[in-house]
């Protein structure tokens, strides 16, 4: 991110799939990856550098007290969609949490500790399905009206099954940071990213990356190497190859 006369300091995310430059709920601003530079400029005016700063306050503010009211109830994992962060309805959540002062919640985790290691994210009252578990990532999706009571049944109903694809999830990502790290190291490059290909095709692409040849490998040193669609050299260095490249 970058300052107004080094006064301030944003932080600004580049996105492929926003269609809109907009500020999110922690005061990031959001920029569409393939709008122009004036466009993103433009976009820059007082009152969004305003926003910006005061939904990063309040989202600082709300995160903290995040931290504190899950520690209170003894749950590990307890976070928030972030443009709900900053949002009066999320802050309502909270406050049911505390009200309830571990009379259900806490009660409940103290006969089942385990279920205290079960992710936690809330969304919108407004989004659909209210309550859901995500079968990919094994998080426990909840509408910000959600009382103490419905978690509990949640965390009863779907708890167990929500670790078993929370740990597999985390077991498959850190096989994936590792493969990329042995890409890193044996091809010497400065850095190794997905861009538009899927975590199939960027899986294949690094296993391919491994078997070239010691003869060939200098070739790839120092490079910023990107795996998507495309070939292409961009303005920043970064080398964009595709994913099944021959």
């Amino acid at each position: 991110g970058g300052g107004e006369e080094g006064k301030r300091s944003y932080l600004f995310v580049f996105k492929d799939n926003e269609n809109q430059c907009r500020v999110d709920g922690l005061g990031r601003i959001l920029l569409p990856a393939h709008f122009d530079a004036d466009k993103w400029a433009s976009f820059m005016t007082d009152s969004v550098r305003k926003e910006a700063e005061e939904k990063a306050s309040i989202a600082k503010t709300v995160e903290k007290r995040q931290k504190e009211v899950a520690s209170a109830l003894g749950l590990v994992h307890l976070f928030c969609d972030p443009d709900l962060t900053s949002k009066p309805e999320y802050a309502d959540f909270l406050s049911r949490l505390e009200q309830d002062d571990g009379q259900v919640i806490r009660s409940f985790l103290e006969k089942f500790p385990k279920m205290t290691q079960v992710p936690i994210r809330i969304h919108s009252s407004i989004t659909r399905p209210k309550f859901h578990l995500h079968k990919d990532m094994g998080l426990l999706l909840l509408s910000s009206d959600c009382t103490p009571e419905k978690l509990v049944t949640l965390l009863r109903s779907r708890g167990d099954e929500a670790i078993y694809i929370h740990e597999k999830y985390k077991n498959e990502m850190k096989g994936k940071d590792d493969l990329l790290l042995e890409v890193k190291r044996a091809l010497k490059l400065q850095g190794l990213t997905r861009g538009e290909c899927d975590e199939v095709q960027m899986k294949e692409s690094c296993k391919r990356l491994l078997l070239v040849p010691w003869k060939d490998r200098q070739v790839f040193e120092g490079l910023r190497l990107v795996v998507c669609n495309d070939y292409e050299v961009k303005g920043d260095g970064s080398v964009r190859i595709k994913w099944n490249w021959r």
